[in-house]
């Protein structure tokens, strides 16, 4: 049964809720697509780290490709799919950067490894010498050790704004729940569509 809902952030609240309750695994997961500098797309997996009706938060290595693809053109979409609820969310909108404070906040929640790597990961750069990346990441642990992992300049988050959601449930029937959102002054304009 689908309960009415006023916006689309009630609905991947409630979503995002009930796959958390049934201990989806890729809770925190999304699809990132974005659009490089010859009009391909591009897609890859990505973590949510936050979301309210502002958006969807994550974090980047900024010298990356998608940050590249990003800074060329900030409109992207997101997908997410949980299995365990057989739903899926698509998003599309223009990412803009969160002040540093709260990327600070969303880098110092993640593993510690990955905080020390992120002081010496040349994202999507050949990689030559496994052994000097070896070297690299021990030697980042020595300057770190004890103490905080720092947020490297590189590293900061961006926020998806939303222009456009669209939300689909699987149904036994065959006939797939399917919902429409386009952001508008006021707020929010829903459809609802064939699936």
């Amino acid at each position: 049964m689908i309960v009415e809902k006023n916006t689309p952030f009630d609905f991947f609240s409630g979503w995002f809720d009930e796959a958390k309750q049934k201990k989806d695994p890729d809770l925190d997961l999304m699809t990132l697509s974005t659009v490089d500098a010859d009009g391909l797309p591009d897609s890859r997996l990505m973590r949510l780290v936050e979301f309210d009706p502002r958006g969807f938060v994550f974090l980047l290595n900024g010298n990356s490709p998608k940050a590249a693809q990003l800074d060329g053109n900030p409109g992207a979409a997101l997908c997410f799919y949980w299995q365990s609820i057989k739903c899926c969310i698509r998003v599309r909108g223009r990412v803009a950067r969160i002040d540093d404070a709260d990327s600070d906040r969303f880098f110092a929640t993640m593993p510690r490894k990955a905080r020390v790597r992120s002081w010496v990961a040349r994202q999507s750069q050949p990689l030559i010498d496994e052994d000097e990346m070896q070297r690299d990441i021990e030697a980042c642990e020595k300057r770190f050790s004890g103490g905080d992992v720092s947020r490297p300049e590189h590293w900061y988050g961006l926020r998806l704004e939303p222009t456009h959601i669209q939300l689909w449930r699987s149904d036994s029937s065959m006939f797939h729940y399917r919902e429409s959102y386009a952001r508008t002054r006021d707020g929010w304009e829903k459809q609802r569509i064939y699936p």
